[in-house]
């Protein structure tokens, strides 16, 4: 019985951090998106040009879940 519990346990900590890898994924494709979906400036142009968005959101997406 103790082997199934020490399965349980590292399947425990195995879940916990593919959860930090996935808020941590979550939470640049958060930063992507709010970088890209800010407003216009009162001249009209943006923080961000549509190259420097699309690098963003490139780099945010190669994070890779394993």
């Amino acid at each position: 019985m103790s082997d199934t519990y020490e399965d349980i346990g590292e399947l425990c900590v195995e879940l916990e951090h593919q959860n930090e890898r996935l808020n941590d994924g979550v939470a640049r494709l958060r930063q992507a998106l709010e970088l890209i979906a800010c407003p216009e400036r009162p001249d009209g142009t943006y923080n961000r040009d549509r190259r420097a968005c699309e690098l963003l959101a490139k780099e945010a997406l190669k994070a890779e879940i394993k």
